[in-house]
């Protein structure tokens, strides 16, 4: 798959669940230059592309090249304002399906905790939208309506 740096960018700090103006908190460096380094208007310096590789938690090589691996190995240094950091106790066969599930769709670990929390609240919170239209139908039938 050949992609370019602005798409490992988003794909990156997407997966993170941030916004720009959580990376540039993070960074250091402006969301408006963010915003250009994703649409591609604008290519980042080398040590820009440290910064930015540094707080997404992904190798420089991967960010600026695409290649060698996806995780630095190391924690995120600090998060965007309102971002809380959970301790997990995770059963080591659910740590394997993660690490699998992260290795498939090309992310850190951290990463894919993000993508599959955000995924599952999305789901439930979809559940529970169809759950009560199904209960106001069901009100409406008893009243006769």
């Amino acid at each position: 798959m050949d992609e370019t740096l602005s798409l490992r960018l988003i794909k990156a700090r997407s997966a993170m669940g941030w916004s720009q103006q959580g990376l540039a908190e993070v960074s250091g460096v402006a969301a408006a230059q963010i915003s250009r380094y994703e649409s591609g208007r604008s290519a980042p310096r080398p040590e820009v592309i440290a910064k930015l590789a540094r707080a997404l938690s992904v190798q420089f090589e991967w960010l600026a090249n695409g290649v060698g691996p996806l995780d630095t190995g190391e924690d995120v240094p600090k998060y965007p304002k309102g971002v809380s950091v959970l301790p997990l106790d995770i059963p080591p066969e659910h740590l394997d399906a993660i690490e699998k599930f992260a290795k498939e769709e090309g992310l850190t670990m951290e990463m894919a905790l993000r993508k599959l929390v955000l995924d599952a609240l999305e789901r439930r919170k979809s559940t529970r939208a169809e759950l009560e239209g199904i209960r106001r139908r069901l009100d409406k039938l008893e009243s006769g309506g």
